[in-house]
């Protein structure tokens, strides 16, 4: 079996698998040995150094090269910049007006029914005396 060594290290996945998928393209084997963990706990990324992409160590120096160039922006073409931008129309979000677009809770108004129904439980039960048995909790 051939021993394996890191090409480079990121903080991550999207990264990282950037650049293996960049070193496959060019025929070097590379892969995340940390992806299944760095997935699963992506809080723990950090703490064990970053996601790392390795390769065989016949393919090492290759790959450390092509990262490095890649690094240094040689990889890059010229649709990768900003000219994207000049196609966006303020207040547009894809096909639809940027007040057609609402969060997971709905309108505005909705979330102040929705606020106006829990001050409104909270003062009825107050109103009841359903709060004054708490206070034998508080200290």
């Amino acid at each position: 079996m051939a021993e394996e060594f890191e090409v480079a290290r990121f903080m991550t996945v999207a990264e990282a698998e950037l650049l293996a998928a960049l070193l496959r393209r060019h025929g070097i084997r590379a892969w995340l040995p940390d992806r299944d963990m760095a997935t699963m706990l992506p809080h723990a990324q950090m703490a064990i150094g970053g996601i790392r992409v390795v390769a065989y160590a016949e393919q090492i120096d290759a790959a450390r090269d092509i990262a490095r160039r890649a690094r240094a922006g040689e990889f890059a073409t010229p649709d990768d910049f900003d000219d994207w931008q000049e196609d966006a129309i303020p207040g547009r979000i894809g096909e639809l007006d940027e007040a057609d677009i609402h969060g997971t809770v709905g309108s505005p108004s909705l979330k102040w029914w929705g606020v106006g129904l829990v001050a409104g439980a909270t003062l009825i039960a107050w109103m009841l005396g359903y709060t004054n048995d708490l206070r034998e909790f508080i200290p």
